[in-house]
């Protein structure tokens, strides 16, 4: 039953017209942002993530397009809710849900079921809110942070993926959150496919070590353009940016570069002082230092470390220092890029993340982790690049010695973040032309 069957028709109202476009604005962001990190996609509307709440848009074959409303979560029959629907409604829901409520129609004229209707006239269900289905009570609660442009912000920062805790945990959420909303609102972004591309790029660099697929910044920038182009076309757009930057700005650049730099320059250090014991043919049990299939070693008395893995930015590594005690300190979850070095290597696990270790019994500078004191003996070597470096290197003693050496630069040039095991890219993105041998 509608509005004008019941003999209830007043002119829509504009203002439950600019909450309805502010509710699609809102909740579409949410959906980008879930999209972003892995959400599935949607193929017409929007939708609060993981939660059972979602507006279809569906175009009519005469007039303006219809949204269909499919909220919450009930005991009651689906057909309940489908009682006199038109043909496209059902067609749309599924017949295995057990909605709390089903509305469809346009801003300021929505329609239920004529038993929906009289459930909650006789105060056996909630009753509707004709103008505002979605403030129904058996409905509101579960968006209540889309109601607002704050509350929005705010539950954007509990969207951001958490499997990699060292890096969320350097990211100010605050003027992240701030910054994102600029991005998906402000029309001189949304326009422009490369700006909101690089600003989704940026977001994801904040929360999330490994870059985004391609694919994945394609497929919400799309989202984004329907969202404000398709769903809510015209002016005014129902949200506003807020104060501050309108892009998403990338991590530091400056801070990267140092951080590569220091990098570059304590492995390239580590693996010099192992290929130097190997020129000099020292028994791989007498080295203090070796590097292998499974990376690099260090050996202090009857401490130990292994540099398993890195890239520019992190490394992890495992290790065993002079005693057993470890200092009860904070315990960081492991993320998700670094394996079960502890069970592959029997020691103690530490990584890190733009320069600061964390691990499993301690945190801070890698100085003060005990079970990686052995690394302390690593003098970094500072070299403007590769070829350099190496030049360092002694002359192998014996052919066995120069096989084994140049099976190290080799693999220096190789080794990078795979799994534990040599890559077969070039580390750092240099790659010595000729060898001093």
């Amino acid at each position: 039953m509608t509005l004008a069957d019941r003999g209830e028709r007043v002119p829509v109202n504009q203002l439950v017209v600019d909450d309805f476009r502010a509710l699609v604005a809102r909740l579409g962001i949410m959906h980008a942002v879930h999209q972003l990190f892995g959400g599935n996609a949607l193929s017409n509307g929007v939708a609060f993530p993981d939660r059972p709440f979602t507006l279809d848009r569906v175009p009519q074959s005469v007039g303006d397009p219809e949204w269909l409303m499919v909220a919450g979560e009930s005991d009651t029959d689906v057909d309940l809710h489908l009682d006199g629907a038109p043909g496209w409604v059902r067609e749309l829901v599924c017949l295995d849900d057990s909605p709390a409520l089903i509305a469809w129609g346009r801003p300021g004229d929505w329609d239920v079921s004529a038993e929906r209707e009289s459930l909650g006239e006789r105060g056996i269900l909630p009753r509707v809110d004709f103008d505002r289905p979605w403030m129904s009570d058996d409905v509101r609660h579960l968006i209540i942070p889309a109601l607002s442009d704050v509350g929005t912000r705010h539950h954007f920062q509990t969207l951001l993926p958490n499997d990699e805790p060292d890096v969320l945990d350097g990211a100010n959420l605050t003027t992240l959150s701030h910054a994102a909303w600029n991005a998906f609102v402000s029309p001189a972004v949304v326009a422009n496919k490369q700006r909101l591309a690089a600003s989704l790029r940026s977001l994801s660099a904040h929360v999330h070590l490994l870059p985004l697929e391609a694919s994945r910044i394609t497929q919400v920038v799309r989202f984004v353009e329907r969202l404000w182009f398709t769903y809510l076309p015209g002016q005014p757009k129902p949200l506003s940016e807020v104060p501050g930057v309108i892009d998403i700005p990338p991590r530091a650049p400056a801070l990267e570069r140092e951080l590569t730099r220091k990098n570059t320059a304590f492995v390239w250090g580590w693996a010099i002082a192992a290929m130097s014991e190997a020129a000099r043919a020292v028994p791989v049990a007498d080295r203090a230092a070796h590097f292998d299939e499974s990376g690099l070693l260090i050996r202090q008395g009857s401490a130990w470390a292994r540099l398993i893995a890195l890239d520019a930015d992190r490394m992890a590594m495992v290790g065993v220092g002079h005693d057993d005690h470890v200092p009860m300190v904070t315990a960081f979850p492991r993320p998700s890029w670094v394996p079960d070095l502890a069970g592959e290597f029997d020691g103690e696990e530490a990584w890190t993340v733009r320069g600061l270790w964390r691990g499993r019994n301690a945190t801070g500078p890698l100085a003060n982790i005990d079970y990686l004191a052995a690394v302390q003996q690593v003098k970094p070597n500072g070299a403007a690049n590769l070829p350099a470096a190496l030049a360092v290197v002694p002359d192998p003693v014996t052919p066995e010695a120069q096989v084994e050496v140049l099976e190290m630069m080799q693999g220096l040039q190789d080794f990078t973040w795979n799994d534990c095991v040599l890559a077969t890219r070039p580390a750092f993105g240099t790659t010595p032309s000729s060898y001093p041998f």
